[in-house]
């Protein structure tokens, strides 16, 4: 990678990125900076940085929200987010919506830094480059197309404008004893009428040698035939080339059925079976290329999974240690501390804990998402009776009135099933906690070739225009305060369902209830969707 790359540096502390400036163009790198996200966005759109590294935490336009309007409008243009002190959660959610990576404030190790700005940029680079070979794919398929429709042209005019080949053989007694060829042979064949009827045994000559079985047997059937036969088969020309030709042979009978001659009319297909076999060829050359592609973004998701798992498990080591001393501290050294020293540990160990749950969040929806499918007939009415067992203690100690409705079953995988119920039923229980009577209704019906399977509760709600956002990971409606939750549980239910090959949605409205569907496509007995 050429150091020749413009660098765009966005923070709204200015010797923040004075430093990095610094730091660029020691390493050769064109700089251009921003003081906010609304700036960084005009500078992109006026120097198209090869990348963009900005601050999380900005006035006017901050960091989550520049790199949502960067996905947009400009895709391909990596970006990595600078996070500070308390913002590893903002972080994290840049990753989400779009940065390539993050790096932390404040940035000690150069190395490090220089290390993820060079992968950025090398991703940048493959990626534009493998948007110009597909690119060029289409236009070679555009071309090779357009050559097929020419050859396949200049065929038809070729039949239109060529006078066909016709030969007569004569039987007597069952036996060929003689063969007429005309004119238009010497242009399909290579070979004269004369040459022909100098030597008798000229024409099984130049068949060639590998389709003379099946020509001989369609001789011999013609004897017996009442109407015309075909057959397609290769000739070797005089020149030496292979030539394609369609026989078609029309036998004539006497009056007592006697078969006593039949015509041989030849048409050349070569270029027809050239065409054909270039569709072959190209067709199969297509199927291997969105194989391999499909096994490219396979591997590329697998990676994705495993980053993000990565990144979930190397966060807990030292989240652990930063809760363990603050709990130390708490312990062993609390008469020394003031009381707004105490109250700083107890925001520490909270938030400690808040991070844990995140993380465990994140490492959860991530084994879900790598946990294989093994499809089998799942009783939902079964399933759903057994989920709410785990549920016995809640139920026990609330007013909780309970429908199950008619269950259809279907074709899941009865494990990943039973974590969508559990979740859809949690999240009811949850919302109706401030009920007097909470009502949770369950059930499915058939709709087309899809089983819609739904959960309905009379709780809090929400307002319907914002249903979309609940199946994001950490996307939440209400606050921690009101009902407790990482925001992880829905995304793990959409997951799983579109990984079943179906969807999911939602309908409230606030105060009033709320009640959530999937649907699962309908699998014949042969395992087929």
């Amino acid at each position: 990678m050429s150091n020749s790359a413009k660098v765009l540096v966005i923070d709204d502390e200015k010797l923040a990125r004075a430093n990095l400036r610094a730091f660029f163009e020691d390493m050769r790198y064109q700089v251009v900076e921003a003081a906010n996200g609304r700036e960084g966005l005009e500078v992109v759109s006026s120097e198209n940085p090869d990348i963009v590294l900005t601050d999380l935490r900005m006035p006017v336009m901050d960091g989550l929200a520049f790199i949502a309007a960067l996905r947009e409008k400009w895709p391909d243009t990596p970006v990595i987010a600078i996070s500070g002190a308390g913002t590893l959660k903002v972080a994290i959610e840049a990753v989400r919506i779009g940065a390539w990576d993050y790096v932390t404030k404040p940035v000690r190790e150069s190395g490090e830094l220089e290390v993820r700005v060079k992968r950025a940029l090398e991703g940048a680079r493959l990626l534009a480059e493998n948007r110009r070979y597909y690119e060029r794919l289409e236009e070679q398929v555009q071309e090779q197309t357009l050559e097929i429709r020419q050859s396949e042209e200049r065929y038809r005019r070729l039949l239109s404008s060529v006078t066909s080949y016709v030969y007569t053989v004569t039987i007597n007694n069952g036996q060929p004893v003689n063969t007429v060829h005309f004119a238009g042979c010497e242009a399909l064949t290579g070979f004269t009428p004369e040459e022909f009827s100098v030597n008798s045994g000229l024409w099984w000559q130049i068949v060639y040698e590998e389709d003379r079985p099946v020509v001989n047997a369609i001789s011999e059937r013609i004897l017996n035939s009442p109407g015309p036969l075909a057959i397609e088969h290769r000739l070797c020309h005089k020149n030496g080339l292979l030539r394609w030709i369609g026989n078609t042979l029309v036998p004539h009978r006497d009056n007592e059925g006697v078969l006593v001659s039949y015509d041989g009319i030849i048409t050349d297909i070569t270029e027809r079976k050239e065409a054909e076999e270039k569709v072959r060829s190209l067709n199969a050359d297509l199927e291997q290329r969105v194989a391999d592609r499909t096994t490219e973004l396979e591997q590329a998701n697998r990676q994705l999974e495993s980053f993000a798992f990565s990144i979930s498990h190397d966060l807990r080591a030292p989240l652990r240690h930063i809760c363990g001393f603050s709990r130390i501290l708490a312990e062993d050294y609390r008469q020394q501390l003031e009381e707004k020293g105490k109250d700083y540990l107890k925001r520490i160990i909270n938030g400690c804990d808040k991070m844990d749950k995140l993380i465990e969040a994140m490492l959860e929806f991530s084994r879900y998402s790598r946990q294989p499918i093994n499809r089998m007939t799942v009783e939902t009415n079964h399933l759903v009776r057994e989920v709410f067992t785990e549920f016995e203690t809640e139920l026990s100690e609330r007013q909780i009135e309970l429908d199950i409705g008619n269950m259809l079953p279907c074709e899941a995988d009865p494990t990943l099933l039973h974590q969508v119920y559990f979740n859809l039923l949690g999240n009811a229980l949850k919302y109706t906690r401030k009920r007097e009577v909470a009502r949770v209704e369950i059930g499915s019906y058939q709709s087309d070739r899809e089983t819609v399977y739904y959960v309905k509760d009379n709780g809090a709600g929400f307002d319907n225009e914002y249903a979309q956002r609940l199946f994001g990971v950490f996307q939440r409606l209400h606050r921690a305060d009101e009902f407790e939750g990482t925001g992880v549980g829905l995304a793990i239910v959409q997951n799983i369902v579109q990984r079943h090959g179906g969807r999911v949605w939602a309908e409230a409205e606030p105060d009033i209830g709320a009640t959530f569907y999937f649907v699962l496509p309908v699998v014949n007995n042969v395992g087929n969707v």
